[in-house]
């Protein structure tokens, strides 16, 4: 997997967060707003009826942990690039990248990382409201590498998405360096608002990003 720069990474992900943190201020986050990893003209806003296969499906469910575990037949980890904790409003926001093990027999990514046989399914931006979540969920997401998605299935916390909006943007540089995409590669995300399904209150803001991953076999045990 390639690796960034120290100087790069932090100049990417400060100027980025900065806008990141300004995007959900708001209700309803705007993409024009955070050129964090591309610059305004790489993106495009689209609707859910544009998506194509299989972005159609992968982008419109709630949890894009599960999701992306069930399609690729892997399970997934998280390595976190980015974090900073708001004291004043008890939120935690953080750059993640999901990662797999390009091999689905061995399926094991940390021995993946080890051997640089990971690859990125996922680069996530994300606000939690630690007011709104339990403790153990909190934990998890402070001291562990286990997907947020999955913090939530595991401590049986049922949540609803709401305020889905899709774009499509192109690889630009920045995503290459994180995402190893191709320059011609146009690569597609959303943003969404995970909700308690019992309150009714926010608690995480999220923008996703998908490089898809293409299987070199049939039965996909190897991912390119």
């Amino acid at each position: 997997m390639m690796v960034l720069s120290k100087q790069l990474l932090s100049a990417v992900l400060f100027l980025g967060f900065m806008c990141f943190k300004a995007v959900f201020a708001m209700t309803s986050p705007s993409l024009d707003e955070f050129p964090m990893f591309f610059n305004k003209q790489s993106l495009e806003k689209i609707n859910r009826a544009s998506l194509p296969k299989p972005y159609d499906s992968l982008l419109t469910q709630p949890l894009m942990t599960t999701t992306l575990e069930k399609y690729y037949q892997r399970q997934a980890k998280i390595k976190v690039i980015y974090s900073q904790k708001n004291n004043k409003m008890n939120t935690y926001s953080r750059a993640i990248l999901m990662l797999m093990d390009k091999d689905k027999t061995r399926n094991d990514v940390q021995n993946a990382q080890t051997r640089k046989e990971d690859v990125v399914v996922e680069l996530g931006l994300i606000t939690m409201n630690f007011n709104e979540l339990p403790q153990g969920v909190i934990h998890g997401v402070l001291h562990s590498d286990v997907p947020f998605g999955k913090l939530l299935l595991n401590h049986q916390v049922s949540v609803y998405s709401t305020g889905q909006s899709y774009f499509r943007i192109n690889c630009t540089a920045k995503l290459r360096q994180l995402l190893a995409c191709k320059a011609k590669d146009k690569l597609y995300g959303r943003t969404n608002i995970l909700m308690n399904k019992v309150s009714h209150r926010w608690l995480a803001r999220v923008i996703e990003i998908l490089p898809l991953r293409r299987c070199v076999d049939r039965s996909c045990v190897v991912l390119n």
